[in-house]
């Protein structure tokens, strides 16, 4: 098998996890092909030692096909500042009026908030403010979340460029995600000026206004 379709294959299995047990029909489904071509596809990868199929058949990654599946992820991250690097070249050449337009930080919050995830990057960069490092289970204990939906949310930030996912569960922003957040950090001011007037420290404020605006 091909090194970028085994690739393919080990990061939307990696991706799935986050949602709970992976069988073959989930996968084929997430990448848009027959359950025959999924079920080749998982017979080599299991003799190659990149994931595990149990009795009940869930797959499971190995850690070798863990590395893999986040390597090929964070070169999809690269990729894509790659692609906002000729974004902005092109917008300065033209004078931006024939040029496509990258993303803007307030477009990428409107989407956040749709999916009901815009409070995650500023808890990140509230919490990295206090920690040396932060974790995913920080963030969901912050945030009063489940760890696995927060993870789940991270990995779909994780392949726009907003977050990058290390070792040991821990978490850290990207610049771009470190624009959203701050963007969203500067919005909610007045509520965590309000809450301090009332005897807040400044992170139980910042805690409370999260609590409150998502």
């Amino acid at each position: 098998m091909r090194e970028q379709k085994i690739k393919e294959y080990l990061s939307a299995i990696y991706l799935l996890s986050a949602y709970g047990p992976v069988r073959a029909a989930y996968v084929a489904r997430e990448m848009k092909l027959s359950r025959p071509t999924v079920s080749v596809a998982i017979r080599k990868l299991t003799e190659e030692g990149y994931i595990l199929v149990d009795q009940e058949n869930l797959i499971r990654l190995t850690k070798p096909g863990e590395q893999l599946a986040r390597a090929s992820m964070h070169e999809t991250v690269q990729r894509g500042k790659n692609y906002h690097e000729l974004i902005g070249q092109l917008q300065t050449e033209s004078g931006e009026d024939d040029a496509p337009q990258a993303p803007t930080a307030e477009q990428a919050v409107r989407r956040l908030e749709k999916e009901h995830s815009a409070a995650i990057p500023e808890a990140i960069l509230i919490l990295s403010k206090r920690y040396y490092a932060v974790r995913v289970v920080d963030v969901a204990q912050f945030l009063g979340r489940n760890s696995a939906s927060v993870r789940s949310k991270l990995r779909q930030m994780e392949l726009r460029g907003y977050v990058i996912l290390g070792e040991e569960g821990v978490v850290s922003l990207t610049s771009a995600g470190t624009g959203i957040a701050e963007l969203l950090y500067a919005q909610h001011a007045p509520r965590r000026e309000e809450l301090m007037a009332r005897g807040y420290s400044v992170f139980d404020a910042a805690r409370e206004t999260l609590a409150g605006a998502h």
